[in-house]
């Protein structure tokens, strides 16, 4: 009697009504879209990861200083303008080879400890013995 209408299919790939020649149409632009898809994915993650490698290492000039009482001493870098800032103490070479510089002027490059929020200690990443002329 009355004739049921189609409704008209949103092409998705899982509906019942898609016939086979659009699945295969779909199917096509997917397989063509992800080597371009690929590749964007990779050069957007690229650029995220060099936004790191530009960042400037900080760096501080000072003396070094053995602060706090035995057994609980701690090496410190004290700046020109008086701020002391503790230098982290690792298993490094880096930590040792510190230690033998009491007394003399330092130029650190440094990350911030992530100990507390406003700590003054420091991650020496490298130094450089500045000669004072």
């Amino acid at each position: 009697m009355f004739a049921r209408r189609r409704r008209r299919s949103s092409n998705c790939l899982f509906d019942p009504d898609v016939t086979s020649i659009d699945r295969i149409l779909i199917a096509e632009l997917a397989r063509r879209a992800a080597p371009f898809c690929a590749a964007v994915l990779l050069l957007v993650g690229g650029c995220l990861g060099s936004k790191d490698a530009r960042k400037e290492v900080p760096s501080l000039t000072g003396i070094i200083l053995v602060t706090g009482n035995e057994p609980f001493t701690n090496l410190s870098l004290q700046t020109t303008d008086g701020r002391m800032f503790i230098i982290q103490r690792d298993t490094t070479v880096l930590y040792s080879s510190l230690n033998q510089l009491q007394g003399k002027k330092v130029c650190v490059q440094y990350l911030w400890s992530d100990a507390r929020p406003d700590s003054t200690m420091i991650i020496v990443e490298r130094y450089d013995l500045v000669l004072d002329r």
